[in-house]
């Protein structure tokens, strides 16, 4: 029927602005024998032009920026073949999260949690869970364009709307936080895995309601 894996698993890997994540991205990915899927967002002429304007301090600029990647994500898990497992950077979620740090007003964020409510959602994200003193440093390091001119503040808010997210998610078994530099990445293949079953043998309660509606 409908519910046989016509939901494609996947996982994220969210975190702020230079928290580490590219670099880990396809090295999880091969450990777990997933696909990965990069954000992209290094390709991305629209992407960048976005991010400058956020610096350059441009009106509602971090809005539009937001409201784009929740398109573009959704988009791109919606694309995922249904017999294939991905890792990816990032999910529509964390463009909610990214908003909200912003600031953004309600119809943005309106918009955003309709792109939400209207995508498969990952079986786990793993929160990498790097402190914003160390994210910028490794922005100035790393000199990507459009990134130069983010303010410490903001980073500490991006910080700040993650971790509350994550103790929630944490709760419910949809979220495993991850400090930085506290493991290596067979170790999190570990974890991942472990979790995976989990969430595979009891479902969410989500799954479990609707199953339960279904009889």
């Amino acid at each position: 029927g409908h519910n046989q894996r016509s939901l494609t698993i996947y996982i994220t890997i969210e975190g702020n602005i230079g928290a580490g994540k590219t670099t880990i991205l396809s090295e999880l990915a091969k450990e777990l024998g997933f696909k990965y899927q990069p954000e992209g967002i290094e390709s991305d002429p629209e992407f960048q032009r976005l991010v400058k304007s956020i610096g350059d301090g441009e009106e509602s600029a971090g809005e539009r920026l937001n409201a784009y990647l929740a398109k573009k994500r959704s988009a791109t898990i919606k694309g995922f073949k249904p017999d294939e497992n991905y890792v990816m950077e990032r999910s529509v979620t964390s463009a909610m999260l990214f908003a909200m740090a912003d600031g953004s007003s309600d119809a943005t964020l309106d918009k955003i949690y309709r792109h939400i409510i209207d995508t498969p959602q990952p079986y786990l994200s793993i929160y990498l869970r790097t402190p914003a003193p160390e994210c910028m440093k490794r922005i100035k390091k790393r000199n990507r364009s459009g990134e130069q001119t983010l303010p410490m503040r903001y980073l500490r808010k991006v910080e700040k709307v993650h971790d509350e997210w994550a103790e929630v998610g944490e709760e419910v078994h949809r979220v495993l936080v991850i400090e930085d530099g506290e493991m290596n990445v067979p170790q999190m293949a570990e974890l991942v895995r472990a979790k995976l079953e989990t969430v595979q043998n009891y479902g969410t309660l989500y799954e479990r309601r609707k199953k339960f509606h279904n009889v």
